[in-house]
């Protein structure tokens, strides 16, 4: 009998691809005989679990048995085991586990360390789910041939697991089987694809709700598979041209946060088919010219991204985008004019999302100006939001949208950091106003309302 391991996975934040590197190696020492294939599928737009499992089905072959993990779940190998003889034997759907341990991150890091005591104390796990039914799961060659695969028209995260157990036990009439044992999920920050609020996680809710109401009903789980099926014919669609380039840049420190990552992995997802800039520190000024000369008299950060993002919009054109703004949907329909901002309110155009095609005649402008607060010993307001509000508005060739857009929430409103969700939100700024003085912060605290 041929088992295989499927496992879903792409390249994402860094502490994801350490517990896959660390699982990985757990998988292939327990289990040697066992071929592990991996599909990640494209690169870029919101990760699509269902294909990249289906994918890695069809790359492995003819095979008996697939094990299909997660690849932050460490399993009990004997359990795996016993999961793919029973999948064998009985043609049903089989869960390596009944109870799945979410470990802290203080737990992960110590497995990752070596610790091999008691991973079920206080302190190495949070909480238990016993509703799960994905992680480890074995099925049989009929039964994946019967079912079709895993539904691709799950995209993003969430409930394609859920739609596969229902087609399974409704094709075959076979409850899924739950063996006795623990599975252990590693500790990792939280996908943000893992939101109620965003379109993919609404649409896939909606589609499994789909699957719910036909669950136990052939006929009707037939006309979802035959959807599935039928999606892989679809051709990819051809992007455009667009008077803004598909080119998003950024700047940032040599370090930066998790969450500083997150939502750049979250608008390369946005974003297929675009390209992706970072400057990241150190920066040679030389490749800089029209400002690298003045960096070192820049009084901070903030203030030499905001040349940056100038030159950079200047000389490539496409969209810059401030590390700390929260993605929500695709800059895609912004990119047919000669450049794009937002009022922040009645008074201010501030540089945190600003677009443009290359050679705008306004950043050549913006550029002198910069370059002539900077000389005189300005600081990062001056040089950046007080340059952009001074020159943007009025232009017909500059569309400036509404606060919402990108500023759906004031830097005075009290609630400021909160999420703010919006068919008209785009981006939302956070912010972060790492440039301001201490006298500066204290103002805003004062006046916020």
């Amino acid at each position: 009998m041929k088992a295989v391991i499927l496992a879903p996975w792409r390249p994402g934040p860094e502490d994801r691809a350490k517990l896959w590197e660390f699982t990985k190696a757990w998988w292939t020492n327990d289990h040697p005989d066992w071929e592990l294939h991996e599909a990640p599928g494209p690169v870029t737009g919101p990760f699509n679990r269902a294909a990249a499992i289906n994918d890695a089905a069809a790359a492995a072959g003819d095979w008996d048995v697939a094990v299909i993990i997660d690849t932050d779940t460490l399993v009990n190998p004997d359990a795996a085991r016993t999961a793919v003889d029973v999948a064998a034997a009985t043609g049903a759907m089989v869960l390596a586990g009944d109870e799945r341990g979410m470990l802290t991150r203080e737990g992960t890091r110590k497995i990752l360390g070596g610790y091999r005591g008691n991973w079920r104390v206080r302190g190495m796990q949070e909480r238990v789910y016993t509703d799960g039914c994905s992680s480890c799961v074995a099925v049989s060659r009929e039964l994946w041939d019967t079912v079709g695969g895993f539904d691709p028209l799950f995209a993003g995260w969430g409930f394609e697991d859920i739609a596969f157990r229902i087609a399974c036990e409704t094709l075959t009439g076979k409850h899924m089987v739950k063996l006795s044992s623990e599975m252990f999920h590693l500790w990792h920050t939280t996908s943000h694809e893992n939101n109620p609020r965003t379109d993919t996680y609404k649409a896939n809710e909606a589609r499994c709700e789909r699957y719910r109401s036909a669950r136990w009903d052939a006929d009707a789980v037939r006309v979802l598979t035959d959807e599935a099926r039928g999606s892989a014919l679809v051709e990819p669609v051809e992007l455009g041209p667009t008077r803004i380039p598909r080119i998003l840049h950024r700047t940032v420190p040599a370090d930066t946060t998790d969450q500083v990552e997150h939502w750049w992995t979250h608008l390369q997802q946005l974003h297929p088919g675009w390209e992706f800039h970072t400057y990241r520190e150190p920066i040679d000024p030389a490749e800089w010219p029209l400002t690298g000369d003045l960096w070192d008299r820049c009084q901070n950060g903030a203030q030499k991204a905001g040349l940056i993002r100038l030159e950079a919009l200047y000389t490539h054109g496409g969209v810059y985008v401030d590390s700390d703004c929260e993605p929500h949907r695709s800059l895609e329909p912004l990119l047919h004019v000669p450049a794009f901002a937002a009022w922040e309110d009645r008074q201010c155009v501030p540089d945190a999302v600003l677009g443009a095609e290359p050679q705008h005649p306004v950043f050549e402008t913006m550029i002198e100006k910069a370059r002539a607060v900077i000389q005189g010993g300005g600081d990062a307001w001056h040089s950046g939001p007080g340059v952009t509000t001074e020159n943007l508005p009025g232009r017909h060739d500059v569309v400036l949208l509404p606060p919402g857009a990108f500023y759906p929430t004031h830097y005075l409103d009290k609630q400021a950091k909160r999420s703010v969700d919006g068919p008209w939100v785009f981006l939302r700024h956070d912010w972060a106003g790492s440039w301001l003085s201490d006298a500066q912060k204290r103002s805003i605290e004062r006046r916020r309302r």
